[in-house]
């Protein structure tokens, strides 16, 4: 939420101070993706993940991401109407 809040404001010298007080490696991904999705320009230098962060920064697995995610939602393949509202039942 922190993060969101300077974002919006426009206080993006608060994003360093964030990312070193969070302990969190699923919330510290998800800031970069955060930072990604508003094109934030950060490069995270002193973590162990340093390098899969700047990724998630820089939307480079954006679109694989995506596919995933419509495997994962059965949402691939076209559907008939018959397949949607279940006409049969």
């Amino acid at each position: 939420d922190a993060l969101r809040s300077a974002l919006r404001s426009g206080n993006e010298e608060v994003i360093g101070d964030l990312f070193q007080k969070c302990e969190d490696p699923l919330m510290k991904k998800q800031m970069c993706l955060l930072l990604g999705r508003h094109r934030v320009n950060y490069e995270v230098e002193d973590d162990d993940e340093a390098d899969e962060l700047n990724e998630l920064i820089g939307n480079v697995h954006v679109s694989e991401q995506f596919l995933k995610l419509a495997q994962d939602l059965d949402v691939m393949d076209a559907k008939t109407p018959e397949d949607i509202y279940k006409s049969h039942l």
